[in-house]
């Protein structure tokens, strides 16, 4: 709890079960890195870019294309291995 109230104090942290949930998302990301069991079952599609928080993207506009292609590659790329 104390490493939660320094973190909110550090930060100004307005949502903290956001914060929370975003540390969470953190721990696996890096402990799917480091595993190889879910690095063998986990497609990496490349953002191309692309910031998470770009959420007005237009379907048919470049950014969505570029997306859209990067993922058929990945998923394309993790069947033929």
């Amino acid at each position: 709890i104390f490493a939660i109230v320094s973190l909110y104090s550090f930060c100004k942290v307005r949502n903290i079960g956001l914060a929370l949930r975003n540390m969470y998302n953190s721990h696996q990301i890096s402990n799917y890195q480091t595993n190889p069991v879910d690095k063998h079952r986990t497609i990496e599609i490349s953002d191309c870019g692309i910031k998470a928080v770009e959420f007005d993207i237009e379907p048919g506009s470049e950014k969505y294309h570029q997306l859209h292609a990067s993922g058929q590659e990945a998923v394309r790329s993790f069947f033929e291995m």
